[in-house]
């Protein structure tokens, strides 16, 4: 017969968490390929049309603004 301690249950409840974390990020992984995660990206680089500098823009407003120059463009 096992004999439930303190370190016993604290090894059960971390090993449970770390296989939840893992299931999620592998779930999650699999999702993101499915969905194109790597090309849906490139859509949000803009470059500054002053400065050139590369940035992302998650919102694509138009027109939008330079973090690095604060100039707007379109």
């Amino acid at each position: 017969m096992f004999i439930w301690d303190f370190s016993a249950l604290f090894a059960l409840v971390l090993i449970l968490c770390v296989g939840l974390v893992l299931t999620w990020w592998i779930v999650y992984n699999l999702n993101r390929d499915k969905q194109g995660g790597e090309d849906r990206i490139i859509e949000y680089f803009r470059q500054c049309h002053y400065c050139g500098y590369v940035y992302l823009d998650y919102f694509q407003n138009s027109p939008c603004r330079c973090p690095r120059c604060m100039s707007y463009h379109d």
